[in-house]
């Protein structure tokens, strides 16, 4: 299939895509359970917290049980003392549902054919932003009349980096840092040319090559 790219120097050119990425049928229950597994990845616990069978410290009773005029006790590790246990005590752990390479690289492909049949793609040849100046990007936005976008680039680029920063609602994200839920999120996904072609070698079927689960 056929896209438009806009020129930095004006007007536009086509290009042509695979057909397998950008004109696929949409397979909604595994777009769905892609998200959730991105989304339980962030509410993996990590803190550790140790209980009053873990700390340190006798299981003897510190005083008998009458008699003193002080409040019973049975153990120095009682959460209700210092340096005792916590009750509840944290556990890192949490189940992530798991998703093979073949099940995410086609669930990604799906959310790319759905942006474009949306008319929510836009593919620019370069970003004409010589300078981190935050007034010089939103100018270049402004031509495109857009608002709430995630800019897609090739690689790392410190100068783009800091001319988006300072913008609301714009996201400029390096192709190996993409994952599935800032596409589905903003309201426009703008990519280069250079992104566009590194994006369609590693969602081909023929690249064998392994990739990690967060790089689409």
């Amino acid at each position: 299939m056929e896209l438009k790219v806009s020129r930095a120097t004006g007007g536009e050119q086509a290009i042509n895509v695979s057909d397998q990425i950008f004109a696929c049928d949409v397979n909604i229950p595994l777009v769905r359970q892609i998200a959730h597994s991105w989304i339980m990845r962030g509410h993996l616990k990590n803190r550790k917290q140790k209980s009053r069978a873990m700390v340190s410290g006798s299981g003897r009773k510190p005083w008998r049980q009458k008699g003193t005029g002080k409040a019973r006790a049975g153990s120095l590790r009682s959460p209700l003392w210092r340096g005792g246990g916590v009750t509840f005590a944290a556990e890192p752990g949490g189940a992530v549902p798991k998703v093979n390479r073949k099940m995410h690289r086609q669930a990604v492909r799906c959310i790319w054919a759905d942006i474009v049949r949306d008319n929510r793609l836009l593919i620019v040849d370069t970003i004409p932003v010589d300078q981190p100046k935050t007034r010089l990007m939103q100018e270049w936005l402004g031509t495109y009349d857009v608002n709430h976008a995630l800019i897609v680039i090739a690689d790392d680029d410190r100068l783009l980096h800091l001319a988006t920063r300072n913008i609301p609602n714009i996201q400029l994200c390096p192709l190996h840092a993409l994952n599935p839920l800032d596409l589905m999120h903003y309201e426009q996904i703008i990519v280069t040319t250079d992104a566009l072609q590194k994006l369609e070698q590693s969602l081909s079927n023929t690249n064998k090559t392994k990739t990690t689960d967060h790089a689409v």
